[in-house]
């Protein structure tokens, strides 16, 4: 069986991510290709959503609370709401988020979170967004 290249196999797994939230979303998304050439920074960022993609064999639960903890550290140098995809070979991708509770009391433990399908992160993900913009589409109010 041939090596697999996992720079190739990481860049893979983002670019179908970042398809996915394309085309479940209606938005345009990119692979945030600054961020990482400068050593840091998320995978992919919509509105609101610092995201981290992982294409990995087999990943232990172990493995993936690591990611989580990649991911929230992400999520607070880009002021946004960390959110972990990964992919098992043969199987579908998983979505981590926080748990709304957790969110709202400041917590980010991997024991906080939820773990969806893609498709159950899209109908979230687009319930929020249109709450972000009603929310920033309000005129400020001089005092």
């Amino acid at each position: 069986m041939p090596k697999v290249n996992s720079r190739s196999k990481g860049r893979r797994g983002e670019q179908e991510v970042a398809r996915m939230l394309r085309d479940g979303l209606g938005i345009d998304v990119h692979r945030n290709w600054e961020a990482q050439a400068a050593g840091g920074g998320c995978d992919i960022e919509i509105p609101h959503y610092a995201i981290e993609v992982k294409n990995c064999a087999n990943p232990t639960q172990g493995a993936i609370a690591k990611w989580w903890e990649q991911t929230v550290e992400q999520g607070k140098k880009a002021g946004d709401e960390p959110v972990l995809f990964f992919k098992i070979p043969r199987q579908s991708w998983r979505v981590v988020v926080l748990d709304t509770a957790a969110r709202a009391l400041g917590h980010s433990d991997y024991d906080d979170t939820l773990t969806m399908s893609v498709p159950h992160f899209i109908k979230r993900a687009r319930g929020s967004l249109s709450t972000w913009a009603m929310i920033e589409s309000i005129p400020e109010l001089d005092e």
